[in-house]
């Protein structure tokens, strides 16, 4: 017959309609009619602090011939129930030789033992829960242990202790130093947590002399040999059960600690930490199984309620005379801790770069990063890139935060007035530990002025630059004046908040950031679905008195999802080597996201005279394409593009549909009007005013050339004297069977 042991608390016997207790009654009542499962007693606590019922059960447990822990085919059991309605009753296997398995709930007693059912919050569980079922999920439990299924492989290993009292959280540099010497490492720790009555928070950093000054922890750390997991019997409550339970491991603690305390007095700092509470924290390499290496190494920490000073005697290390610490040389030691209460706490490991990637479910990515524009969207992308492990920011941006800022913006009221770069590079660098995430130029980059070298070495160095600053120029000064290698990616979003942008160079910059600008453009006047893109409804917001004071209506949990949109497109550039070009559309009133994809064409570039003509493969492909679809005949129309008259660069971007009125001949082309300036009107709308008319194009027939004929050169001339009431340069554009020729101010070839 087995042997089973008595509940940890007093109880007597009841009958089953005596409960009190709404669940117990339930439970004592449903446990009597299956076939599976016994009532065997009805009890109550007798000296519990809180009205505490229990229901004595038995239930059978199927599971194998050959098993993985002894467990019986039946089991008895103890439900413990509280008057919280909202508490889940534990469950002890009473037993006296049920076996030490995975999933045990660990208490001050180490039997009976404690089953682990659940791992979701107690409150959930009630919500659903019944006798029955409960009943089911305990056999499930034990069938699963008999087995050795319980715990999965793929499943983490179970931790070894639970923590109750609070946290320490360690910084990287604590982590990286913590077991790799055996000299001792005294720690520092100060209380996050004002309120000295609610649960514990401390931040522990490497001692300095400088840090050494009265601090209101001290830890001390050392290492055991590699355990199993979820092997621990009980939660250890004073220094002497601990040192018992981690003599099993290889430690022998007891002497470890009077070592390092008679090291401290050594160094004379026993007196700079007398005061201090003392912080035990143990490493114990962790594996799944006695032959398996080890996979995690488990850190437990114990604060001590009695201060160093106090701790030193209860382990006759010192003793304390006139004030003054002195070591004891010759002693008996008759006292080993059983006077000093143990408190474990949970240990944390300070926020790294590893741990962002890792929460994020991404790689962490240590790249050096320019980023352009510290406002509303460049700093909320750059902090969710930032909590994801991504980047070494310098961050480039003269503006002050003012208070219309604040509507939508990272920063806080108590950073106005300040630079918005030095201010978001502060927080960077408070946000992950171990490291200098983020360096700040607060300059123009147009004009960066004492800065010059500065913005230049940080520009070098970089390996992508990122412009948020919602400027044309500058990103065009990016794409075509700035000599570094990184590819660079722009960002920003309409006037109106209806849409955001996404523009990224390839990694060998074959299509330029001012080229997939131009193809942006193409695509908003080519498609239905972006019709209204530019617009912005109402006026804006005047928030002081210059006439440049103005700034847009726009709330932040617009600015939010745009800015996750643009943070989850780059982390996709970054892992890749391909452009990219983009635009997410929302709608309202619920903010339905639409993705427009625009296909990046490779640049084609020619100069004449003193002009860049810059186009792509898409554009000179569509001239051909028309061209062919008109052989024999001649046909031809409208360039459409944009001037960039500081540069000398003249853009080609797109054509519109030879009008219906146009002459198209074997050996003539005369191009008609009829609908060209409405559709030219409707274009220049839709695209803001970034594309217009720029000049003409015509084809030649089959195997003849594209240099320019007598009435080309006609043609060319009145076109020059068109153009000359806009002060733009005429262009025309001659498409032959293998080449295309552009011509700018003169009938001097240009190939493309």
């Amino acid at each position: 017959m087995p042997e089973f042991v008595d509940l940890p608390f007093e109880t007597e016997p009841v009958e089953p309609d005596a409960l009190c207790l709404p669940n117990a009654r339930r439970f004592a009542h449903a446990v009597q009619e299956p076939a599976f499962v016994d009532l065997y007693q009805a009890r109550k606590a007798t000296r519990s602090a809180e009205d505490q019922e229990i229901v004595v059960f038995e239930v059978d447990v199927e599971r194998p011939q050959q098993v993985y822990h002894p467990v019986k085919h039946r089991e008895r059991l103890a439900a413990i129930f509280g008057s919280d309605q909202d508490s889940m009753p534990e469950v002890l296997a009473l037993r006296a030789d049920f076996p030490l398995v995975p999933h045990l709930n660990l208490r001050s007693y180490e039997k009976p033992r404690s089953l682990c059912l659940y791992d979701q919050d107690p409150r959930d569980v009630m919500l659903h829960w019944t006798p029955l079922a409960f009943v089911q999920r305990i056999r499930h439990w034990l069938a699963l242990t008999a087995r050795g299924k319980l715990h999965a492989q793929d499943q983490p290993l179970e931790p070894l202790l639970q923590p109750a009292l609070g946290s320490i959280i360690l910084t990287r540099k604590v982590f990286d130093r913590l077991f790799d010497t055996n000299e001792h490492l005294p720690i520092v720790a100060r209380r996050l947590t004002e309120d000295k009555a609610s649960e514990m928070i401390a931040h522990a950093e490497v001692a300095t002399d400088a840090e050494q000054d009265n601090p209101e922890f001290v830890a001390l750390r050392f290492m055991c040999r590699t355990v199993t997991h979820g092997i621990i019997k009980r939660q250890p409550a004073t220094l002497q059960e601990l040192c018992a339970l981690v003599q099993d491991f290889g430690l022998d603690l007891l002497a470890e600690l009077r070592s390092s305390l008679q090291s401290l007095a050594h160094k004379s700092l026993s007196e700079t930490f007398a005061d201090a509470k003392p912080i035990i924290i143990l490493g114990l390499p962790k594996a799944r199984n006695k032959a398996a290496e080890p996979e995690d190494v488990e850190l437990w920490a114990f604060m001590l309620p009695s201060t160093l000073a106090q701790t030193g005697i209860e382990l006759d290390v010192w003793e304390i005379t006139n004030g003054q610490i002195g070591t004891l040389l010759w002693v008996d030691h008759i006292r080993h801790g059983e006077n000093v209460a143990v408190c474990p706490l949970k240990v944390l490991q300070s926020f790294t770069r590893a741990q962002a990637a890792t929460l994020s479910a991404s790689q962490a990515d240590e790249r050096e990063m320019v980023l352009i524009g510290a406002g509303a969207l460049g700093a909320e992308v750059m902090d969710n890139l930032l909590r994801a492990g991504i980047g070494r920011w310098s961050i480039i941006d003269p503006d002050r935060l003012l208070p219309h800022n604040l509507a939508r913006h990272t920063l806080g009221g108590h950073f106005l007035g300040q630079n918005k770069a030095e201010m978001l590079c502060f927080l960077a660098n408070e946000l992950i530990d171990g490291e200098t995430s983020c360096t700040c130029i607060p300059a123009d980059v147009l004009c960066p002025g004492e800065y010059a070298e500065q913005l230049e070495s940080a520009l070098n160095q970089a390996e992508a630059i990122i412009d948020a600053s919602a400027s044309v120029s500058l990103a065009r000064h990016l794409a075509l004046d700035i000599q570094a290698d990184a590819p660079r990616a722009s960002m920003f979003f309409t006037p109106s908040g209806n849409a955001c942008v996404v523009l990224a160079e390839d990694a060998h910059r074959q299509v330029p950031l001012d080229i997939l600008e131009m193809q942006y453009y193409r695509i908003v006047g080519h498609l239905e679905e972006l019709k209204g893109h530019f617009e912005v409804q109402g006026q804006g917001f005047r928030y002081s008195q210059s006439c440049r004071d103005l700034t847009s209506k726009v709330p932040q949990d617009t600015v939010s999802l745009h800015a996750s949109l643009c943070a989850n497109a780059l982390k996709q550039i970054f892992a890749g080597d391909e452009s990219f070009a983009g635009v997410w559309t929302l709608t309202s009133p619920h903010h339905t996201v639409s993705f427009t994809p625009i296909p990046p064409s490779q640049l084609v570039e020619i100069t004449h005279h003193t002009w860049r003509i810059r186009t792509d493969t898409w554009f000179m492909a569509k001239l051909a394409d028309l061209r062919s679809q008109k052989l024999p005949n001649e046909t031809g129309g409208v360039v459409i593009g944009s001037h960039d008259m500081k540069r000398g660069i003249i853009y080609l971007v797109d054509t519109l549909p030879s009008p219906a009125d146009s002459t198209e001949w074997p050996t003539v082309y005369i191009r008609g009007k009829n609908g060209l300036s409405s559709a030219l009107h409707d274009l220049e709308t839709k695209t803001l005013g970034n594309l217009t008319y720029v000049g003409e194009w015509h084809s030649h027939p089959e195997q003849v050339p594209a240099s320019p004929s007598p009435e080309d050169r006609e043609a060319f001339d009145w076109l020059e004297r068109e153009m000359q009431a806009t002060g733009l340069p005429p262009v025309m554009v001659i498409v032959g069977d293998n080449d295309t020729q552009v011509f700018v101010e003169s009938m001097q070839m240009g190939h493309c």
